[in-house]
């Protein structure tokens, strides 16, 4: 019995990938898909969809606007609203930032006005 000696294989260079012709992966070749008939879309809406004013009828407009309203009630149920103790603290350190620029921006506004008022007079 003869033993026959398999090639050795290459080793690919760690920071290079090897093809998938190197590894003897089964390479896979994309088809074009065919191309699907194109239906021809009117950009005049439905008539009945139609409103000389308002860009649809009114019953058009109903639907629309419960839809909108129907879609922020499931979004607010994902909201996850702050705990009491965390809207006070935050309203707390707002407040509290408005007060200090302000006094700031007071004393800044104080000492420009004499400035002027010594330059001018």
């Amino acid at each position: 019995m003869s033993k026959k000696k398999k090639p050795a294989k290459k080793k690919a260079d760690a920071r290079v990938a090897a093809s998938p012709r190197e590894t003897g992966a089964e390479v896979k070749t994309k088809t074009p898909a065919p191309k699907a008939a194109a239906k021809k879309v009117s950009a005049k809406p439905k008539k009945s969809d139609r409103s000389p004013k308002l860009g649809g009828g009114p019953a058009v407009w109903w639907r629309k606007s419960a839809q909108f309203f129907r879609e922020v009630k499931v979004e607010l149920k994902k909201v996850t609203w702050p705990s009491r103790k965390e809207t006070l603290t935050s309203t707390s350190v707002v407040l509290a930032l408005v007060l200090l620029a302000s006094f700031f921006l007071g004393v800044v506004d104080l000492g420009l006005s004499r400035l002027i008022r010594s330059i001018i007079g």
